[in-house]
């Protein structure tokens, strides 16, 4: 990439700054309130009112399955605005608006302007990148951590930045505060820092002992360290729980992973999404039929005479069935 690929006049920028913000709210503010609420919704917005109950404590049923840090956010809204469904979403229309913008920064900064536009054009209009940013759920967010994440770590390394890798960790630290699946992003950049870590950003295994990916490594774990500790105090082990258990729960009668064969699985995962799939399309009138797949279901995996109104009766350990999932519930 020449310097002439990567620099535009700032006026210009601005423009295309603003004309990329403005798009992306004008497609994602429009009846936003009158979107059917989905159940993750119901969850948060459940986990930041108990946050307030409990005195701004993180409450232990949620500890293993989500960081408290999203959760934080909108619990100070319920506090500071209202709790209303509408005014907790809004934050994730800025989110989701505010993403675009950075998806340009990272196209311009490794590619070119004209790739930043083209990548921020097609993520602005996306309709998965527009439905989970009207939606009081981690998607919107998560996607701006982890862009702003690669946004500096680029920037650490074609600069020899020190700041830049310390703002790195400090933005990755606050994606494990907000969802655990951020983990994902520590290979990433280990393998990033292989391949454009050495001299003039050429291939180095010695990159991995640089000091702008200890300092990603280090103040990203200096910032998730809190979770960490509370997470000990309490006896809290999501890590486990996600592996594993989460997954056993989402079947009625609590059978262990391994005990369930592959075409169990795979049949277990399509008949997930397509429950979903009628939901979404056809409305919650539909739900019978779904709760009778899903008896059938647990019959074949060897559960007898599974109620279909089970799949949402409270389980084991305060947690809540419903379409698959598993839900903590108070």
């Amino acid at each position: 990439m020449t310097a002439a690929e990567s620099s535009i006049p700032k006026g210009r920028e601005a423009l295309i700054v603003a004309g990329l913000l403005l798009a992306a709210l004008a497609v994602r503010i429009p009846f936003y309130d009158r979107l059917a609420i989905v159940d993750d919704e119901d969850v948060y917005s459940e986990f930041a009112q108990s946050i307030v109950a409990e005195n701004w404590r993180w409450p232990n049923e949620f500890m293993i399955s989500t960081p408290p840090a999203y959760a934080y956010l909108l619990a100070a809204t319920t506090v500071l605005v209202d709790g209303n469904l509408a005014t907790l979403r809004a934050w994730s229309i800025v989110f989701g608006a505010v993403g675009v913008v950075a998806l340009y920064y990272l196209g311009k900064e490794i590619f070119g302007w004209k790739v930043g536009v083209l990548s921020a054009v097609l993520v602005c209009f996306s309709s998965y990148h527009i439905l989970y940013s009207r939606l009081v759920m981690l998607e919107a967010v998560i996607l701006l951590i982890a862009t702003v994440t690669l946004l500096f770590f680029w920037r650490a390394y074609k600069r020899n930045s020190l700041w830049d890798a310390i703002a790195c960790g400090l933005v990755l630290g606050l994606g494990l505060d907000v969802k655990y699946i951020t983990f994902a992003l520590y290979p990433i950049l280990a393998l990033s820092a292989v391949l454009i870590g050495g001299s003039g950003m050429k291939p180095s295994l010695r990159a991995l002992l640089d000091r702008k990916f200890l300092a990603v490594l280090g103040i990203s774990f200096l910032v998730f360290l809190p979770v960490l500790l509370d997470l000990a105090q309490n006896k809290a082990n999501p890590f486990y729980w996600q592996l594993f258990q989460r997954y056993e729960l989402q079947y009625a009668g609590y059978r262990p992973l391994m005990e369930f064969t592959l075409p169990e699985l795979v049949e277990h995962g399509i008949a997930e999404k397509l429950e979903a799939l009628v939901i979404s399309r056809e409305g919650a009138g539909l739900l019978v039929h779904v709760r009778s797949v899903g008896q059938r279901l647990a019959q074949e995996v060897g559960v007898a005479e599974m109620d279909a109104q089970s799949l949402l009766e409270p389980g084991q350990d305060g947690v809540l069935v419903s379409h698959g999932r598993a839900l903590p519930c108070r």
